[in-house]
């Protein structure tokens, strides 16, 4: 049994997936936190400035507190692109998984029947 388990395609295929799948989860986890810790550090700079210290940049020296309000809309910004990016991330490795395994789980799924008589018990 393990001989013809071993010499079956899909076998090695399937193992073939789950070692190059290691690194981009490790990618895909770093794009991710990137981009939420990037638009939520943008979103929340004014509260950090808050604290902050004058900054002296050349001879001029300035309050970088009001400065940091105008990160706030690119952060709300970024936050919905990332939201699109990560979602587009997701397609990319289903679409991938789907191809390295063979077939969509979902497909092969039987289709959903309807029970009439417990759909018309609930709207009563």
């Amino acid at each position: 049994h393990f001989k013809n388990f071993m010499g079956h395609g899909p076998t090695w295929k399937g193992i073939g997936y789950l070692l190059l799948r290691f690194p981009a989860g490790i990618a895909t986890f770093t794009v991710a936190v990137t981009l939420v810790s990037v638009s939520l550090g943008m979103l929340f700079a004014p509260v950090y400035m808050w604290t902050s210290d004058d900054v002296t940049w050349a001879s001029t020296t300035f309050d970088p507190f009001w400065w940091s309000f105008l990160l706030v809309p690119m952060g709300a910004a970024l936050v919905f692109v990332s939201l699109h990016i990560m979602n587009a991330l997701a397609t990319i490795c289903a679409q991938w998984a789907g191809w390295s395994i063979g077939g969509h789980v979902l497909d092969e799924l039987p289709a959903p029947t309807i029970d009439r008589e417990a759909a018309e018990r609930l709207h009563r």
